[in-house]
């Protein structure tokens, strides 16, 4: 108020900026209000800004990742002189861009490096010769002349790939730091996406943001939290040894689970309570909750797969390829070895840390076969309540929904699941129908009923204890 009113010729063309390039449509009294607010202050990136489009999309198929560029700023066989890594991979011409084919399991097998290879087609997409980029390099490879990138003896150093957003840094004490020196410490921040304008879009449709990974930090949940919780059920609430930060994040994992319900013991909890909390059924249903809801719980499922030893550097690298920053990434790696240390790795035996340290997730113990059922319906209602699949479907980790399957839950492959399905079909026909014949297979669940239906077949079989 006090610029525009010393200045109101050179603060108007700002008030002009932001109304121009804005994606909203506003009346004269509109704009004045929204100014007056400070709402456009929430469009600090380019999600709200008219005429930008996603430029980069990405999918996986059978095996398969695609990376599809559309209408992309720059070449990316100048970029990709920037990668130092033996990778095959194919691309195809489109109308408008082009896809790049490569193997999902040659992408895993190197998360850090699949990180820097996404980079280089992201670069290709947005880049608008800022001069970012080439200001970062430190032996002079990259050069922008009329908008035209060319990168020549590349020593792939990486640096152009590492687009840094500096704030106080707290290791050097100053306003610049080296990130070569240490890894992004508190402030101080790489933009993990490789470049300011893909980074700014990266929100997709409308701005919904995603619930953080790192939904513990360093507070992941402890069998002795879960003891003390179900002994005092409704009292606990307010009667506990948590620290503040501990008891929000524990309340975090029990909503996550169904096991409170606005801080109350639920119903959910008071079923797992009569068939005993730590043993493998009433840990499988757990299970099966925190997957659906818990964004830290559902990442680990989704990607460490069962009997793959994973070091701790290889799962923060992931963490990485995903967007986090690298001490969220370490918090969550860490937090894995604390949550195998309750019963659920203990008794259902989601995975294990090796004396290595490495990551590790196994078959889990199922032995009664309803809890699977209430996984298929719980996988059917988080895939828009479609209730017809065949198993290869259910199998089929590479499909992009957003149910997780209870096989890969639980780790369960084809030999395991017919013989469940079959027991399923023929003690419960009235919610589950399969059938395995000629190659032919198809599931089928019933119409009228609910996960809730499927909870309702536990109860009174069990007493506390």
């Amino acid at each position: 108020m006090m610029r525009r009113t010393t200045y109101p010729k050179e603060v108007k063309q700002y008030f002009s900026l932001i109304k121009d390039t804005s994606d909203k449509t506003f009346t004269d009294s509109r704009f004045i209000d929204f100014m007056n607010r400070g709402a456009w202050k929430s469009c600090a990136d380019g999600r709200f800004v008219a005429g930008t489009t996603k430029k980069y999309f990405e999918e996986t198929k059978d095996g398969i990742t695609q990376i599809i560029i559309t209408n992309p700023s720059s070449d990316w066989r100048e970029w990709i002189k920037t990668l130092d890594w033996d990778i095959h991979f194919s691309v195809e011409q489109t109308k408008d861009g082009y896809v790049v084919f490569v193997s999902e399991s040659d992408l895993k097998s190197k998360p850090s490096l699949a990180k820097i290879y996404r980079q280089v087609f992201r670069k290709a997409a947005y880049c608008c010769a800022c001069t970012v980029c080439s200001a970062n390099c430190r032996n002079g490879c990259i050069s922008i002349d009329n908008k035209s990138i060319k990168v020549n003896e590349c020593c792939h150093c990486f640096d152009c790939l590492h687009c840094k957003k500096h704030s106080k840094c707290k290791k050097s004490k100053t306003n610049i730091c080296d990130d070569f020196k240490h890894n992004g410490e508190q402030d101080c921040h790489s933009i993990n996406a490789g470049c300011f304008i893909f980074d700014s879009l990266k929100i997709p449709n409308g701005g919904v943001k995603m619930r953080a990974i790192n939904s513990f930090t360093e507070h992941a949940p402890k069998s002795e939290w879960m003891s003390a919780f179900f002994k005092d059920k409704e009292t606990f609430f307010n009667e506990n040894n948590l620290g503040p930060d501990q008891q929000v994040k524990f309340k975090v994992f029990l909503a996550d689970a169904a096991l409170s319900d606005k801080n109350h013991f639920s119903p959910f909890a008071e079923l797992v309570s009569s068939i005993g909390w730590e043993t493998e059924t009433a840990l499988g249903l757990i299970l099966i909750n925190l997957v659906a809801m818990n964004p830290q719980m559902k990442w680990y499922v989704k990607n460490l797969d069962i009997g793959y030893i994973y070091t701790r550097k290889n799962v923060v690298d992931m963490l990485l390829t995903d967007g986090l920053l690298d001490r969220p990434a370490n918090a969550v790696a860490k937090a894995y070895k604390r949550i195998v240390e309750t019963p659920f790795g203990m008794i259902l035996r989601f995975g294990h840390v090796t004396d290595d340290g490495d990551l590790v997730r196994t078959k889990c113990s199922i032995s009664d076969l309803r809890v699977v059922l209430y996984g298929l319906f719980k996988f059917a209602k988080k895939c828009n309540d479609y209730k017809e699949f065949t198993l290869a479907t259910l199998l089929n980790d590479s499909i992009d929904r957003d149910g997780i399957s209870p096989t890969r839950i639980f780790g369960l492959d084809r030999d395991d699941m017919i013989p469940i399905l079959l027991g399923l079909s023929a003690k419960y026909p009235e919610f589950i129908t399969a059938s395995f014949t000629h190659d032919l297979e198809k599931i089928s669940l019933a119409e009228d009923k609910s996960p809730q239906d499927v909870l309702d077949l536990f109860k009174g079989d069990f007493t506390n204890g």
